[in-house]
């Protein structure tokens, strides 16, 4: 994922001129000190002069900060100031496993086909779906539909054995069991 232009540059289009401002505003000061005004006026030049380079500070040190970290200090300024990585949030799980413990199983399986409609290969969501199939529902030919649909789309070891031994815990207390081989695979081998 590229990185997005205005994330590099963020907050420097108003932070320049006014570092500018400031900037200039304290060199006036200081440089016009001792000219005039005897020794309370060159007081109160240092003054303005000083709450100036402060302002200008404070409005750079952001800026400044993020980039002395990460040029300067390499991936111990990560730390402080962490790069995105543009990784996707995980899914959230919470509203189908509520409407399953509600026996809402028809809304749940909803909430769990809408899940996997933006995360295709989450092996959590056909696990969950088989469960409420054997479970709840005792259908294992509906089971067996999402079982050979996580087979297809899971890439994951963990869930697709997680599955199989699902398949083999559950199938053999159900009436209308399918008849499957010797094999996990309720189509008859991989």
């Amino acid at each position: 994922m590229g990185e997005i232009l205005t994330e590099k540059w963020h907050g420097l289009w108003w932070r320049i001129p006014i570092c500018c401002l400031f900037l200039f505003g304290a060199w006036r000061l200081f440089s016009g000190c001792g000219q005039s005004g005897g020794m309370l006026g060159a007081l109160a030049g240092l003054v303005f002069a000083a709450a100036c380079l402060i302002m200008a500070s404070i409005v750079a040190a952001p800026v400044l900060a993020h980039w002395v970290a990460h040029n300067v200090f390499g991936s111990l300024g990560g730390l402080f100031f962490p790069e995105r990585t543009g990784k996707r949030p995980p899914a959230i799980y919470g509203p189908a496993e509520s409407r399953r413990m509600e026996g809402r199983t028809a809304e749940a399986f909803e909430a769990y086909e809408a899940i996997l409609a933006e995360y295709p290969d989450d092996g959590r969501c056909y696990l969950a779906m088989m469960d409420i199939a054997w479970q709840d529902m005792q259908n294992a030919a509906l089971a067996n539909g999402f079982y050979r649909r996580a087979r297809e789309a899971v890439k994951d070891e963990q869930y697709l054995a997680e599955m199989r031994q699902a398949y083999d815990d559950f199938a053999p207390y159900l009436g209308d069991r399918l008849q499957a081989p010797e094999s996990h695979d309720p189509g008859g081998g991989d």
